[in-house]
C-alpha cells in the first residue's frame, strides 16, 4: 500500500495490466485511480483519481455491493 506502482505501459504492475484488459476505457493516469472488485473477482466499478475515497459515490457503491451479497 505504501509503495509506488507503475500504472500504465509495458512496465505496469500486473494488477493494472489486468484491469486495463478488463476495462480499457478506464485506464488510470496514476495510482490513485480506484477499482472496486466484486465478490466474483471482476471489476464492479471504477473511480477516477480525482474522486476521493470518502466520496459518497464510492461509499454508496460499496454499500450496494455488500448488500447484494
Amino acid at each position: 500500500m505504501a509503495a509506488k506502482a507503475v500504472v500504465k505501459g509495458p512496465n505496469a504492475h500486473p494488477f493494472y495490466r489486468w484491469a486495463a484488459d478488463a476495462r480499457p476505457k478506464d485506464v488510470p493516469r496514476w495510482n490513485f485511480h480506484k477499482y472496486l472488485i466484486g465478490r466474483d473477482g471482476y471489476i464492479a466499478d471504477v473511480f477516477a483519481e480525482s474522486v476521493p475515497p470518502e466520496d459518497t459515490r464510492v461509499k454508496t457503491t460499496i454499500a450496494r455491493a455488500l448488500a447484494a451479497a
